[in-house]
């Protein structure tokens, strides 16, 4: 770990598209990235020190997760490209041996499966601890769930912006799921709701957090610019 004190919690939203990178390499903030990041890291040849996925997009095409082989395959390569880093640590969801071998920067884990279509327990975070429980969630739960239990005191959040009809939700390149307003609706509230369990948990245990996304629907935290906080 570059720093005990202070770590970066990446989602997928277009705010990431403001991280100078070259900033980011110099500085000691330990990263955590999730998904399909691997764009990214081609991009500014930088790699997360902490990844986790534990996501059905390796499985589309199937009867149970409903798309298409090429969203499956393209985000089977996104998780070995980023597994091959040997300095990332990886946890993965312990589906994925059936496409990537063992290394020792791989845990496979069988995470707890969150149900979506309910609001998020806002005590989750002291019920559920990492590496026994990590939670299938949204995207960057698993990523709270190792900086509360890493003991970090302060953390910066990007690209956690949330949904917006009309705007394009993902970084430069990522290939998301399609402008439904409904599904944006409920994708907000599931944000605003990890959200609650995030602060309160935070809070409890006097971890600072700032947001580093001017246009997120996330107001839970102080908004900070990413140049500062990365400096």
């Amino acid at each position: 770990m570059k720093n005990n004190k202070t770590a970066l919690i990446m989602g997928n939203g277009p705010s990431l598209d403001k991280i100078n990178f070259g900033l980011l390499k110099k500085s000691n903030v330990t990263t955590f990235a999730c998904n399909r990041i691997a764009k990214i890291c081609k991009e500014n040849n930088w790699y997360p020190d902490f990844y986790a996925a534990f996501f059905a997009e390796p499985f589309r095409g199937t009867q149970k997760y409903p798309g298409t082989q090429e969203q499956a395959k393209g985000a089977r390569e996104d998780i070995m490209f980023v597994a091959r880093n040997k300095k990332t640590k990886c946890f993965l969801h312990h589906w994925y041996r059936s496409f990537l071998a063992q290394s020792s920067n791989i845990e496979f884990h069988d995470p707890v499966l969150i149900d979506r279509h309910k609001d998020f327990n806002i005590d989750s975070f002291e019920r559920y601890k990492t590496p026994s429980h990590f939670m299938w969630h949204i995207a960057v739960t698993p990523l709270f769930q190792l900086c509360f239990e890493m003991g970090f005191e302060k953390i910066g959040i990007i690209g956690q912006d949330g949904h917006h009809v009309g705007r394009f939700n993902h970084f430069k390149g990522y290939q998301g799921p399609d402008q439904n307003p409904e599904k944006m609706e409920k994708g907000n509230r599931r944000i605003l709701n990890l959200q609650d369990a995030v602060k309160k948990h935070a809070d409890k245990h006097s971890v600072s957090i700032v947001n580093l996304s001017s246009t997120s629907v996330i107001n839970h935290y102080s908004c900070v610019k990413i140049d500062d906080f990365l400096k």
